[in-house]
């Protein structure tokens, strides 16, 4: 087990040190994940908002072939 000391003996420094810079670089590489999640949700949220608009435009596409498919079912049945 590692015994990080907090007393102010010329013993116990290095340890506080390396603490210190152990905390440090915990925080850095914390806030870089919370960054690289942030951009990810940024990503997600407009995909889903370009998948949303693609799937009316899908949609109004769809009726657009049905009706044709209609007329062309209609045109022939009279002829």
């Amino acid at each position: 087990m590692i015994h990080f000391s907090t007393e102010p003996s010329a013993k116990g420094r290095p340890y506080c040190i390396v603490y210190m810079y152990a905390c440090v670089a915990v925080c850095y590489f914390t806030q870089a994940g919370v960054s690289k999640l942030t951009e990810a949700k940024n990503l997600v949220d407009d995909l889903k908002g370009k998948a949303g608009e693609q799937s009316i435009l899908l949609a109004e596409k769809q009726q657009e072939a049905d009706a044709a498919l209609k007329e062309i079912t209609i045109a022939m049945q009279v002829s």
